[in-house]
């Protein structure tokens, strides 16, 4: 039996009667354990805890702690899960806490507490890079600022948008100028999110590594928490062709390659997305993503990419990251 199964068939069969009335009583034996076990089982690196709910009485969460290898799975456990009830509601990454500010931290024998934590904000395209200071930061080393950085963001904003808006993040020991409250923080974030997010192709030009002109199309915004489960990258390989002298297609090969890529994303269907092309030296790659879980999706594309002569490579990349240089 898949664990993701086993976890709801246990919940199922006595499991949330068992958890809800441990919330209630305040006692809970051996649960914790218990939970542990079938989380484990799910993948060990996942943590899970227990909250108020925003519309349920209670909030179950199983998350990879911003992980991004972990999202997926944490999102198909999500996915498996029966319908909310008045009493308990579900969610694969950390949610925001509207109580950060009166939070305190315990660490290196000081107090942190998270009201007074200042932030500078720099907003550049659809992120937002900052840095976080706290007054007791000077008597902090790196490492426990760190600490006291990302928890902050992450009780502020929720994992999932620390993700999908937040760029760099310093935690500096002497306070930045022009700093301001972390309510700052979730205004700049709310506007971004605010913005026309229709979608679009981007084209992006210019000299690749060895010195050649290299021409890639990719997906605006690319951000890869927007669609998680989107965790195989395959490259497909096709040839151009028809190649001017500066390597890239020509009249004919231009033809050829959109009637390719048309083929291509009418197979798949809605089981593969073409997320970017590059194309360079007479080539051209195109990058599609899929659900790793999903055979018959990796099938699909491995046979297409066969039946025409061409090459495919396949490879998990929950994050995107072979993207990044298109980003």
């Amino acid at each position: 039996m898949h664990p993701v199964t086993a976890f709801w068939q246990w919940w199922a069969a006595g499991g949330e009667q068992e958890l809800t009335a441990a919330v209630t009583a305040g006692e809970y034996g051996r649960l914790p354990d218990r939970i542990s076990a079938l989380v484990a089982a799910v993948h060990p690196e996942l943590e899970w805890e227990l909250g108020p709910g925003a519309r349920a009485q209670h909030a179950l969460c199983v998350t990879g702690a911003g992980v991004a290898e972990l999202r997926p799975v944490a999102e198909r456990w999500l996915r498996a899960a029966p319908a909310e009830t008045p009493t308990w509601e579900f969610h694969a990454a950390r949610r925001p806490d509207p109580d950060v500010l009166d939070r305190t931290l315990g660490l290196g024998g000081r107090s942190v507490p998270l009201g007074d934590v200042r932030v500078a904000l720099d907003v550049t395209g659809d992120r937002v890079d900052v840095a976080l200071w706290h007054p007791a930061a000077a008597g902090l080393r790196e490492q426990e600022r760190a600490q006291v950085a990302f928890l902050t963001l992450d009780w502020t904003l929720g994992e999932d948008d620390v993700e999908r808006w937040v760029g760099a993040v310093a935690a500096p020991a002497e306070q930045p100028a022009d700093t301001v409250p972390l309510t700052s923080l979730r205004a700049a974030v709310a506007e971004l999110a605010a913005r026309p997010d229709e979608g679009s192709w981007a084209l992006l030009e210019g000299p690749g590594p060895d010195g050649t002109r290299v021409l890639v199309s990719v997906q605006r915004p690319l951000r890869w928490i927007d669609r998680p489960l989107l965790d195989l990258h395959s490259e497909v390989v096709v040839p151009v062709g028809d190649v001017r002298s500066d390597g890239l297609p020509g009249p004919a090969g231009l033809e050829r390659l959109r009637a390719l890529e048309d083929d291509l994303t009418a197979a798949v269907g809605g089981r593969a997305e073409l997320l970017a092309h590059e194309t360079r030296g007479g080539v051209r790659v195109l990058h599609l993503y899929s659900d790793g879980e999903d055979q018959n999706a990796t099938d699909l594309v491995a046979r297409w990419a066969a039946e025409r002569g061409l090459r495919v490579d396949q490879r998990p990349d929950p994050a995107w990251r072979d993207l990044r240089a298109f980003s």
